[in-house]
């Protein structure tokens, strides 16, 4: 039975980029969450969901840290879960010295449009953010149509945190920031 999203529900196709994207906050919590949107039919074939990781990985060696609950709990998820994986790409780049950035550009660039949201999570310490924010300006992806969504606590003190949302504030309006 396919579930009717309310229209209120309804994404428009974007790109989702996960920095970080092979580490314990993405692949137990974001990719799980994008997964149940996928189910619930807010994600489609038409959105790309990039996981930028430092080091060489597949979808293959991230699957096994998804939380069985995610693969369990609706019928039939397991088929739509190799669909969902058509929709992941994972892209290494080094978020400190911007080696593979290139490739995140030129993925992005295919299908960019100012009413196509490219949506940036900072799954990373904190103290990547800055580096984050400007690797993504640098390669010119910090675009209108462009957000940064990052967790909190920010930092390890309240100067630190302030540090942190002045360094994400040089590169993206507040407007485009998520926390």
């Amino acid at each position: 039975v396919q579930v009717k999203v309310p229209i209120s529900a309804t994404i428009p196709p974007s790109d989702y980029i996960i920095l970080g994207g092979s580490g314990d906050l993405s692949t137990r919590k974001i990719v799980p969450a994008l997964f149940w949107r996928f189910l619930d039919g807010q994600i489609n074939k038409s959105f790309n969901i990039f996981l930028c990781s430092r080091r060489d990985t597949s979808v293959e060696d991230l699957e096994p840290k998804v939380p069985d609950e995610v693969l369990k709990i609706r019928k039939k998820s397991r088929p739509a879960w190799q669909d969902f994986k058509k929709l992941i790409k994972i892209i290494k780049i080094d978020v400190s010295s911007g080696l593979g950035a290139e490739v995140l550009k030129f993925e992005i660039t295919k299908k960019a449009a100012l009413n196509r949201p490219i949506i940036f999570y900072l799954a990373l310490s904190s103290e990547l953010f800055g580096k984050s924010c400007e690797l993504i300006k640098n390669q010119g992806l910090n675009l209108p149509q462009s957000r940064i969504v990052i967790e909190k606590p920010l930092g390890k003190d309240r100067s630190s945190a302030k540090k942190i949302n002045d360094e994400i504030g040089a590169y993206f309006n507040e407007s485009q920031i998520y926390r």
